[in-house]
């Protein structure tokens, strides 16, 4: 799920045939904004990107994985323990001195190897992986990511392990 906080216009030209966006205007507290980018450039998108490819090139967490076990969408017959891109927020936080995106994004962490244990070791491994990770989202700079907080607990079905760690973000469209 993607929820904006800010309200954005509705895009005044409808995608084209050749599949390019012209610019479109974005509401905030700050009045009006002018994008210079395609809509599917946006900082959320990018950021995702980057942390999805970060973490598939994380070598710890391969291993505690047992694998590369990160995903968007999880296969219906995925092997535990894995991860998945979870939750994203977008405030804007744009002020006098520029554009800037805060984005509130969760990882959440399967486990089945019985006791929290294995759902602790790989939020830590997340945590290691990406608190203040030098990522570069296409098209923005990333000010900061940084670890804001982990929650473990037992599913309802008395096996499954599950870990959500939070991340809190800033981007920078790139001029």
């Amino acid at each position: 799920d993607l929820r904006f906080v800010k309200e954005a216009a509705p895009h005044p030209n409808p995608l084209p045939a050749g599949g390019e966006r012209e610019p479109y205007t974005l509401s905030s507290p700050q009045g009006e904004i002018e994008r210079k980018t395609p809509f599917m450039t946006l900082a959320n998108v990018a950021l995702r990107a980057a942390i999805h490819d970060a973490l598939l090139a994380d070598s710890a967490l391969a291993s505690v994985l047992g694998g590369a076990r990160v995903y968007d969408e999880p296969p219906r017959d995925a092997e535990f323990p894995y991860v998945t891109l979870g939750e994203a927020r977008l405030i804007d936080a744009s002020s006098d001195g520029g554009q800037a995106q805060e984005h509130q994004l969760t990882l959440h962490a399967w486990s089945r190897k019985g006791g929290h244990r294995e759902a602790h070791v790989i939020a830590g491994v997340l945590l290691q992986a990406l608190d203040d990770a030098p990522l570069e989202p296409d098209g923005h700079r990333l000010v900061n990511l940084r670890f804001s907080i982990a929650d473990i607990r037992r599913e309802s079905d008395g096996r499954t392990y599950h870990a959500l760690v939070r991340f809190r973000a800033v981007t920078e469209p790139m001029i």
